[in-house]
């Protein structure tokens, strides 16, 4: 019975302090306001980034985007009726305040549609749209609200973030 007594005590007390620490976790953000810019260059995306992210790179990231699109349309033979949308963020700041977490330097949003990504170092950035920009594809391909198995999911990313497009066949002799 005292042992029932101690150990129900011991229980409230790290739940009550797993609160409180939860609590001085979360400090209230100022929002950032981000100047947004579009890019209309890419065939099959829609991209909103952040005005200061140079409109060279952001038309890097739409041609790798629309590249990666013909490979998933290739092998699975489904293009999606609309343009898919994006939103390229400057820091890690932007990027979470638009839903990102810390750890991850994009994810795909199956809520909003969005694939979501923050700047990062070129030989990153590709192989990082390639796998969140699976997602979204197969999002689309295995239907709306349709579970896919994680398995299939990340397998599937994993393999296309590898793609990477051969110096010959950019420039053919």
């Amino acid at each position: 019975m005292v042992l029932r007594f101690v150990l129900g005590v011991c229980i409230a007390a790290v739940s009550v302090s797993a609160i409180a620490q939860d609590e001085l976790g979360k400090k209230e953000r100022k929002k950032i306001v981000i100047d947004w810019a579009t890019y209309d260059g890419a065939k099959s995306y829609a991209i909103e980034y952040e005005s200061i992210i140079p409109k060279s790179t952001v038309k890097q990231v739409a041609d790798a985007l629309d590249e990666v699109l013909t490979q998933y349309v290739q092998v699975f033979r489904f293009k999606p009726a609309d343009k898919l949308k994006v939103k390229f963020l400057d820091n890690p700041n932007t990027f979470e305040q638009e839903g990102g977490n810390p750890s991850n330097p994009a994810h795909f949003n199956p809520s909003t549609e969005y694939l979501v990504m923050q700047q990062m170092p070129f030989y990153q950035l590709i192989p990082t749209v390639y796998h969140e920009a699976c997602h979204q594809y197969l999002h689309f391909y295995i239907g709306r609200g349709v579970p896919i198995p994680i398995w299939f999911n990340e397998g599937m990313a994993m393999y296309y973030e590898g793609i990477q497009k051969s110096r010959e066949t950019m420039n053919p002799a």
